[in-house]
């Protein structure tokens, strides 16, 4: 009974959550034109973020942990 209950339970929760947490975020974003992902192309040649040199650092690879 355990099982059964838990296969039609799980679902319906896991919807719930999804439908009432993530989907308004996600409109709301679409409302506002954020593009987190960078997904559309704005006057650029590629999807690819610019650098500084600052960013390049080669000495923040070493020691990482």
């Amino acid at each position: 009974i355990g099982l059964l209950l838990g296969k039609v339970v799980s679902p319906i929760i896991i919807g719930a959550i999804f439908y009432v947490l993530i989907t308004p975020v996600a409109i709301g974003m679409r409302v506002f034109g954020r593009d987190e992902l960078r997904l559309k192309m704005q006057k650029r040649n590629s999807h690819w973020k610019d650098r500084t040199d600052a960013e390049q650092n080669s000495t923040d690879f070493k020691n990482q942990f």
